[in-house]
């Protein structure tokens, strides 16, 4: 049996309105998936990479580096006294300066370097075709930019020092031990900053 006449054109002109209606809803549900998975990979606080996120990516640049021989390095940033801005200056001011260490090593990040808050008071960098001893000029350059001038805060102006320690792969085996031994290196300045 067919259908004809003005009847079955408003019913194939119904179904075709209702189709596009559900894709409009699922290309609206596509973007707010697309954005919650964005929200996922974020810190809550910050604008970087949460370790999470960092971790993944960073694997990927790690397996490139391999692929094309091209080298890496990591500096791992530790603000120096963060708890102890908190407690003499408030939680307010202790997110002002973790903020303001975002901004810095954000603005001086180039396109295919990484940037995470590893937890706390940490943040991780991979630089990607590096050599040590840039890794470790940079590293200097990021210190000095964090420590000039101070973190105007609510509570007046935070006076703000971090500590860098700086590895490359060359000689690491995996991306696992060079975060490790960046992070080493970090805690061995601190300790004889003491």
């Amino acid at each position: 049996m067919q259908v004809g006449g003005e009847d079955g054109h408003k019913s194939a002109k119904v179904l075709a309105e209702e189709v596009a209606s559900l894709r409009a809803r699922l290309d609206e549900r596509d973007a707010e998936i697309a954005r919650l998975q964005g929200l996922v990979d974020i810190d809550p606080l910050l604008p970087l990479l949460n370790r999470r996120a960092f971790l993944r990516e960073a694997e990927r640049a790690w397996a490139s580096s391999v692929r094309h021989g091209h080298g890496l390095a990591v500096i791992y940033l530790d603000i120096d006294g963060l708890k102890t801005i908190n407690d003499a200056h408030g939680h307010a001011a202790g997110d002002a300066v973790l903020g303001y260490v975002c901004e810095v090593v954000t603005a001086n990040m180039r396109a295919g370097d990484l940037a995470g808050r590893m937890g706390g008071d940490e943040f991780a960098l991979l630089l990607t075709h590096l050599t040590s001893r840039q890794a470790e000029t940079k590293a200097e350059e990021l210190c000095g930019k964090i420590g000039a001038g101070g973190v105007p805060t609510d509570a007046g102006r935070v006076q703000v020092t971090a500590t860098c320690g700086v590895c490359s792969s060359r000689g690491q085996a995996t991306l696992k031990e060079l975060l490790r031994t960046a992070d080493e290196r970090m805690l061995a300045l601190k300790r004889a900053a003491r």
